[in-house]
């Protein structure tokens, strides 16, 4: 009798168990087509939709809805997937399942839209899309306090006026764009705000400095006509480089870089001595695709001292013999430079003229070619590369800096001449004391007295820190060697 009944609580054991494999079983099984009811289900809606994972809506349209959606859905997505429903397919399921169960296409649709649309395109669409620029009333420059204008050697005009916010820079932007001035490019570089606009050939460059508060404008009225398109795409497989051109083994300065585009063109900055046009040339020949065509689209130079512009001005000089010998074509695109006028060119010093006058006969050696005139902050396209113009020196003479003739330059001449006005006068009886009546000294014992009173001033206040005289240098120096 106790073998049967141990007999049969083993049968009640391995029923029970089998009963809860089977429901086990069943319930795994209906969360897997729970989940793959909801992906069709996701996947056709969004097929139907066509919305395929970018948020663009093309059409409306419901997903199939079934017998078993209805059963699976109801019971699994409360229960085992609802974790993974709210956490996964949150906006998914939320409206797929909604709309399935209730066995239409307003709760499909409001939930692929709702959720796919409102989490996908609201993300995407936030991404590709940046929000509207802000408006700003427009803001007339004849309204502003101008402080002081600058006039240029291309005819344009620098204006600056004081005190003014980013909000003021981009209200002008807005009185230009809403007079007919089309943007021709805008920058920002260190908080500092930057935009270029044209009519026709008219030019106004607005730029707002952020640590000076101040809007400056500068306008030219035939300046736009030689601006580079900055539209213009430049495609090929020619690698990007920069190479830097070896001056004469006789110059210990001077600058020249080419820099070569994807098409094979080049930006070419300065140009060095005038003895660096042979290496130039060469330079330019190697590296053009086919050794003949050498284009160069933009020359810039920075300023007009000569291991900076004679480069340029020989080579525009050469440019009809090296095409004739070498049998190849030098097209050159735009000349830029920021000349300052006339009077202040001529106190920088003796070649400073040479951006005011002689560029411009220069740059007829070549065809076509313009002279494109630069500001600060402007900024160029060139296909592949682009270029900053970060300052121009209209911004110092506006000032009343003459360039040379700064502030340490003045203290420097002003030191000079009262050193010369003492020597004449009272140092004159502490030099004979010094040289004669403390100790008798030969011409050798001078000289060591000179290099030990240097060695000391030297040693002790640049290395060491401690603040010597050089009277008291010599002084000592020269008790010693008597």
């Amino acid at each position: 009798m106790k073998k049967l009944i141990a007999i049969l609580l083993c049968l009640a054991f391995v029923i029970t168990a089998l009963a809860a494999c089977t429901s086990d079983d069943k319930n795994g099984n209906n969360n897997e087509n729970t989940n793959n009811e909801n992906t069709n289900d996701q996947n056709t809606n969004q097929n139907s939709n066509g919305n395929d994972g970018t948020g663009n809506n093309t059409q409306n349209g419901g997903s199939t809805t079934d017998d078993d959606n209805v059963i699976d859905n109801t019971g699994d997505n409360t229960g085992d997937n609802a974790g993974d429903n709210t956490g996964d397919n949150t906006g998914d399921n939320t409206g797929d399942n909604t709309g399935d169960n209730t066995g239409d296409n307003t709760g499909d649709n409001s939930g692929d839209n709702t959720g796919d649309n409102t989490g996908d395109n609201s993300g995407d669409n936030t991404g590709d899309n940046p929000p509207p620029k802000p408006q700003y009333d427009p803001i007339s420059p004849v309204r502003l306090k101008c402080e002081k204008t600058y006039t240029n050697d291309d005819g344009s005009v620098l204006s600056a006026y004081p005190d003014q916010s980013a909000d003021t820079f981009h209200g002008v932007c807005a009185y230009y764009e809403q007079n007919g001035y089309s943007l021709y490019g805008e920058n920002e570089m260190n908080g500092n705000l930057f935009a270029t606009y044209t009519k026709g050939d008219k030019l106004a460059h607005v730029y707002w400095i952020e640590i000076q508060n101040e809007l400056n404008i500068v306008k030219n009225d035939t300046g736009a006509e030689s601006l580079p398109d900055n539209t213009l795409e430049i495609t090929g497989n020619v690698r990007t480089s920069v190479t830097q051109l070896q001056q004469a083994t006789s110059q210990t300065s001077g600058m020249a870089y080419i820099v070569q585009l994807a098409d094979g063109s080049f930006i070419v900055y300065d140009g060095g001595y005038a003895d660096t046009v042979t290496e130039m040339f060469r330079t330019l020949k190697r590296l053009s695709p086919d050794g003949k065509n050498i284009h160069i689209r933009a020359w810039l130079i920075t300023h007009s001292h000569d291991d900076h512009y004679t480069g340029f001005s020989t080579f525009a000089n050469q440019v009809s013999f090296l095409e004739t010998r070498h049998s190849c074509n030098i097209t050159l695109d735009h000349l830029m430079i920021s000349p300052v006028n006339d009077s202040d060119s001529l106190r920088l010093d003796s070649d400073a003229n040479y951006m005011t006058n002689v560029a411009q006969v220069d740059i007829k050696k070549f065809d076509n070619a313009k002279i494109t005139y630069v500001y600060t902050g402007m900024e160029f396209t060139f296909g592949n590369m682009n270029m900053e113009i970060l300052m121009a020196p209209n911004e110092l003479f506006i000032d009343g800096n003459s360039g040379y003739f700064t502030g340490a330059r003045i203290a420097a001449i002003l030191g000079g001449l009262t050193i010369a006005i003492g020597v004449l006068t009272f140092s004159k009886r502490v030099m004979m004391t010094v040289g004669g009546e403390i100790a008798e000294i030969s011409q050798v014992d001078g000289f060591v007295v000179i290099i030990a009173s240097a060695l000391t001033v030297v040693l002790m206040g640049k290395w060491m820190g401690i603040p010597v005289s050089t009277s008291q240098s010599v002084v000592g120096a020269v008790i010693g060697a008597g």
